[in-house]
């Protein structure tokens, strides 16, 4: 490479925003993550918030991995929470949910305060199964990285996640999760 193509691709990497090169993780200094995921019951008469805080990120570079215990996750009502490891999700073969997406498809803000959001195409395994997803997102520039928003649709039987039936109420297949999290860059 000559010296000019040299200073110029040197040039050119100053003006990148961080998170082109660098790893990132979560921060928790803020806030702890919080994911939720949510079903619905027919005839309406269910609404069932699962929540965690148990939540991973890795960076590889190119995609951005976030991966969530299962066993965590707690519903409010502890034999449901039984029911939903050992009936549904049988967590002691398939103990983690994983999402998935290529970090370039969001557009990283560099000034405290910008926002950017949209709709991405990503990953989503549940029960060992992937299946591909949009998630909309929101990321926010805060002085120490970014807070980070993000929610998506998903059908159970994709998973091939039983839907639960209890005294004539249905779980409904198409659900939701939601998580909001703050990462920072890596080291």
């Amino acid at each position: 490479m000559t010296p000019l193509r040299s200073a110029a691709a040197a040039a050119l990497l100053l003006f990148l925003p961080s998170t082109a090169f660098a790893g990132m993780k979560l921060d928790t200094s803020i806030a702890k993550p919080k994911v939720g995921f949510k079903a619905n019951g027919e005839p309406g008469a269910l609404d069932i918030d699962a929540k965690t805080e148990a939540l991973t990120v890795a960076d590889d570079g190119t995609n951005l991995t976030f991966t969530v215990d299962m066993n965590t996750v707690k519903t409010g009502i502890d034999l449901r929470d039984e029911h939903l490891r050992s009936k549904f999700l049988h967590t002691e073969t398939h103990p983690h949910a994983v999402l998935s997406f290529a970090k370039a498809a969001i557009a990283w803000p560099t000034e405290v305060g910008q926002k950017a959001n949209g709709t991405l195409e990503a990953q989503f395994t549940a029960k060992s199964i992937t299946k591909p997803i949009k998630m909309t997102y929101e990321v926010q520039k805060t002085k120490q990285g970014w807070k980070c928003t993000g929610s998506f649709d998903y059908n159970t039987n994709d998973h091939g996640i039983e839907v639960p039936n209890y005294l004539g109420i249905t779980v409904d297949a198409k659900q939701s999760a939601k998580a909001v999290l703050y990462l920072v860059d890596a080291p």
